[in-house]
């Protein structure tokens, strides 16, 4: 997912084109051959790939690991269009972006101004500089009221796209070889079954708006013990998508898609070989909460 991230930041970069559905289907394993590697070898992005990344060392050439495909949905900011192709409801049910799925921005009070870019602190800090060609700027905060702003759709959404595929993976996977029955928690039964039933309706609220929290202990009742690990990780991605960014122009682009790499990072340079492999999509199905019974 950490390539995935730099594939749409490396084309809203080279191209000024948005993605628009983002999902489980358009993002692929890239094939593990070497006509793929000597390939891509001749490529050069701005934003770098996690080999080039963990490597700390900018002669290393790019080993994408994924493919991020159907572009049929994709806007070309340079072409000359009226205001409503970017307002156009596009993207994946489960995981089109909460803004765009309703049509309009968010609410307001869904506040971003005690939020900050998470940090790479200590051993991470080593590999900050090797994730751009030149450093990353965040840019400064400069709140836009209301009736500053026009609902569009602008690059952090497919950030949000991205971060709902990610969540939607971890919770219907399990690790490889795992015996460890359980009785699915409350939260894994409602998370589950308004992902999987959300569709947008004009003028109506987003159905996910009633789930997700920032706390790790939330993510870790959603997610199957196995990958309790990454819990953590999930609030805090979590912490980061919830707010309404429009309000907040003056920041990098990019920002959202940067906060998710640093924290796909943490978690990418912790691991060894002798990790659990996970099974995406090995859980069992839960049964519905009493609500969603129809």
């Amino acid at each position: 997912m950490y390539d995935a991230c730099a594939v749409q930041r490396n084309l809203y970069r080279k191209s000024q084109i948005l993605h628009r559905n983002i999902s489980d289907e358009s993002i692929m394993f890239a094939p593990d051959t070497n006509e793929y590697r000597e390939c891509n070898r001749k490529g050069y992005a701005e934003v770098k790939f996690a080999n080039q990344v963990l490597s700390k060392d900018r002669s290393v050439g790019p080993e994408p690991r994924c493919w991020v495909i159907g572009l049929g949905n994709g806007a070309d900011l340079k072409a000359e269009r009226d205001r409503g192709a970017l307002t156009e409801r596009t993207g994946t049910p489960k995981f089109i972006a909460r803004s765009v799925s309703s049509g309009e921005l968010l609410d307001k009070g869904l506040s971003s101004t005690d939020i900050d870019i998470p940090p790479m602190e200590g051993t991470l800090a080593e590999y900050l500089r090797f994730m751009h060609t030149t450093e990353y700027q965040h840019g400064s905060r400069s709140s836009a009221t209301q009736s500053e702003v026009e609902f569009s759709h602008r690059l952090f959404h497919d950030a949000e796209s991205t971060f709902w595929v990610i969540a939607w993976t971890l919770a219907r996977s399990v690790g490889e070889g795992s015996e460890l029955k359980e009785k699915p928690h409350a939260h894994f039964r409602r998370f589950y079954h308004i992902i999987y039933r959300h569709f947008p309706l004009p003028g109506d609220l987003d159905s996910r708006l009633g789930i997700g929290a920032s706390s790790g202990r939330y993510w870790e009742s959603v997610m199957h013990a196995d990958l309790a690990m990454l819990a953590p990780m999930s609030g805090k991605m979590f912490r980061y998508i919830r707010p309404e960014w429009a309000y907040q122009p003056g920041l990098n682009p990019e920002h959202v898609h940067e906060a998710l790499m640093r924290l796909l990072l943490t978690e990418i340079v912790k691991l060894s070989d002798n990790d659990t492999r996970i099974v995406i999509g090995g859980r069992e199905i839960p049964p519905a909460p009493r609500d969603l019974q129809y």
